[in-house]
């Protein structure tokens, strides 16, 4: 008889992986969610939350949240190439969502929906190092490191949430990410900026 550690193990817990987990647990589902790093953590990002997603962030009580009034609002964009301004335009108007979008930093919005889904009793795990998996008839073994220890779990499906170059697909796929299909970021914060 096999002694499952969760039903469903989710590897990453950035938006996807936090949300997906929110919502299993929710319909009682039994969770594990694996990241190699512990939250809040920094992440790259442009920040932008859409009138989409924030609608999402509502469902899942976000908008509760003391500091989320805080964060900044957005209306309009403008796009700019080489200096020159090519078009400005407010963010459309649709039916059941808010007209505007907000700007969350990763390092908070990625943590406030991680707490979401430990609200609802998902098991979070990090920092935990995914490492590889196989799948068999019954189940699914799962090999971490957490504090150089090398660690199994056995669910019944895992989840790879864990980014554009997720280590769950390329062992899937058997294939690695090509360079030159890598993109950089940069980022940079600003305060006190008149607009």
């Amino acid at each position: 008889d096999i002694k499952y550690d969760a039903d469903v193990l989710i590897v990453g817990g950035g938006p996807s992986g936090s949300i997906c987990a929110y919502y299993l647990a929710k319909s009682g589902v039994k969770v594990i969610l694996i990241d190699s790093v512990d939250f809040p953590r920094q992440k790259i990002c442009g920040d932008f939350v859409s009138p989409i997603g924030l609608n999402e962030l509502k469902k899942i009580g976000i908008w509760e949240l003391d500091d989320f009034e805080k964060t900044n609002v957005i209306t309009q964009a403008a796009i700019y190439v080489d200096g020159d301004h090519l078009v400005t335009s407010k963010l459309p108007c649709m039916d059941g969502l808010p007209n505007y979008g907000r700007v969350i930093p990763r390092v908070i919005l990625d943590n406030w929906i991680l707490e979401a889904a430990r609200e609802q009793g998902v098991q979070i795990i990090t920092p935990c190092k995914f490492e590889n998996y196989s799948v068999n008839d019954s189940h699914v073994k799962i090999d971490c490191t957490i504090d150089g220890k090398e660690v199994q779990f056995t669910t019944k499906m895992i989840v790879g949430a864990d980014g554009s170059t997720s280590k769950v697909e390329r062992i899937m796929n058997v294939h690695k990410h090509k360079p030159e299909k890598r993109i950089v970021a940069v980022r940079a914060y600003f305060e006190n900026i008149d607009c």
